[in-house]
């Protein structure tokens, strides 16, 4: 059974168990109803006929006409229920909007009627006649019912009672007739609202289903290979989030997937071509096309040289995507490193004639501690002259800036012409990027310094950016946390 047979048959037994008990309350509530009011009508009654016995009681001034007199007693009792009949009937017409003259009410006889012997058949009231002291004259009291009694009174004291048992289900013909015809109403309305039910859960159920099949179909293609499925559907609740999510990794896993080949690509590349003049050398040696020569041997040393250094950055980036680079942090002076840097790389900008200065921005600060690995420092200046060295023109000029703001401390390393592109700015960090489309490695090297640069930087918890120059070059901002 699929997701949305399951949603549709949920819905509708949670329909089916609410209009059910929807259905047995009213039900309930329509039986104890016209329990209550048959009770209350009993209890009507029985004032009716509290009123009539109190004017008995006058003329009499005992009960012992009453007594064994079951045919006046049952004589009395449908007088009473006549009264009540055309009371009702008048108030139904005067409602109804034509206005009857009510029937008078009957007048008792001052005797006692004699009871016909032909009317010995008559069924027993249900009433119950009390004396003052509570003993039954007509009917009898059980001790398991809780009665309600009802006073006759004459000139204000209570020289009777009444009193019945209450009902406690429905037995007369008309009143069951009524809760029957209430019952069948109230299936019909039941009915009604379970073949609603089935209506709204069908599309509601296949509208919750309908985003899980898309992530199911886009879940098949992704796992094919196929990074480039989007799912086009567009919610504000959680489905919608999660199709939102989907679509960020599918494009995540396209671009991951994207610099894996182009990582591949690029490392052979690097790997090969120092390889193959290596070989070509050696060859060229062996076949004696070459002498064996002090020259010829350290062209290939520099090949190789060129290749252990390409592997120990690969290493490092592998460490530093790992988070398994070794920092040995200590608080350190970044005015006394980019000093020695700044010397170490005096001769190689003078043979370039490049001019390399350094900028205080606050004059007379000589010193800005941070806390940090002084080897990974000097690594990251060393990298950032260097690159800055190979791609800025004779008599250019390279500035290094340390300042502090915001409370952390800025280090700036800017060069002049050649620039950069837009489009190159954020590419920069990227493995293996050169803006060298020829691939020298002579002039560009293998694209690795600024990916390391970056990855020194995080692991000191600062940031690294790369914008335009002034001086109309290259533009590497870095912040770091004070020590």
């Amino acid at each position: 059974m699929g997701i949305q047979s399951k949603l549709f048959v949920a819905f509708l037994s949670c329909s089916l168990l609410v209009v059910t008990s929807m259905y047995g309350f009213m039900r309930w509530s329509s039986d104890q109803g016209l329990l209550i009011f048959i009770n209350k009508r009993d209890v009507e009654k029985q004032d009716r006929m509290a009123l009539v016995l109190s004017t008995y009681y006058d003329k009499y001034q005992s009960w012992a006409f009453l007594e064994n007199n079951h045919q006046l007693w049952h004589q009395l009792n449908r007088s009473v229920d006549q009264v009540a009949e055309q009371t009702a009937f008048t108030d139904r017409s005067v409602k109804g909007g034509s206005f009857q003259r009510p029937l008078k009410r009957p007048r008792f006889d001052e005797q006692p009627p004699r009871p016909p012997q032909e009317r010995r058949d008559d069924l027993p009231s249900r009433v119950i006649f009390l004396d003052e002291r509570k003993q039954a004259i007509f009917g009898r009291l059980k001790g398991d019912e809780n009665y309600s009694y009802v006073p006759v009174i004459y000139q204000g004291r209570e020289v009777g009672w009444l009193t019945a048992p209450p009902y406690k289900e429905i037995t007369d013909d008309f009143n069951l007739s009524f809760v029957e015809a209430q019952n069948k109403h109230f299936l019909m309305v039941c009915g009604l609202l379970i073949i609603l039910s089935a209506c709204v859960s069908l599309p509601l159920s296949a509208r919750l289903v309908s985003p899980v099949k898309a992530l199911a179909k886009a879940s098949h293609k992704l796992s094919s290979g196929d990074f480039s499925v989007c799912i086009q559907e567009e919610r504000n609740d959680e489905l919608g989030q999660l199709i939102k999510d989907f679509n960020v990794l599918a494009t995540t896993l396209e671009a991951n997937e994207g610099a894996r080949r182009r990582w591949v690509g690029d490392i052979s590349h690097e790997l090969r071509t120092p390889l193959t003049v290596m070989r070509g050398e050696l060859e060229a040696m062996i076949d004696g096309v070459r002498p064996l020569s002090l020259d010829s041997v350290e062209s290939a040393h520099q090949e190789v040289l060129h290749l252990q250094r390409l592997v120990e950055d690969l290493y490092e980036l592998t460490n530093a995507d790992i988070g398994a680079l070794s920092y040995r942090k200590e608080a350190l002076n970044l005015v006394a490193l980019v000093t020695f840097a700044e010397s170490q790389f005096k001769s190689a900008c003078q043979e370039k004639c490049i001019n390399l200065n350094r900028v205080d921005v606050d004059p007379g600060q000589e010193e800005l501690y941070i806390y940090a690995d002084k080897s990974r420092m000097l690594q990251l200046l060393h990298n950032l002259i260097q690159n800055s060295i190979k791609y800025t023109d004779p008599k250019g000029e390279i500035r290094l800036t340390t300042s502090m703001i915001k409370g952390q401390a800025l280090l700036i390393v800017e060069d002049s012409l050649p620039g950069v592109s837009y489009e190159e700015l954020s590419l920069l960090f990227d493995y293996l990027y050169r803006t060298d489309k020829s691939r020298s490695r002579v002039s560009g090297g293998v694209g690795l310094g600024l990916a390391i640069c970056q990855s020194i930087v995080e692991g000191h918890d600062g940031s690294i950016k790369a914008c335009h120059s002034e001086l109309g070059g290259l533009k590497i901002s870095i912040h770091l946390p004070l020590s």
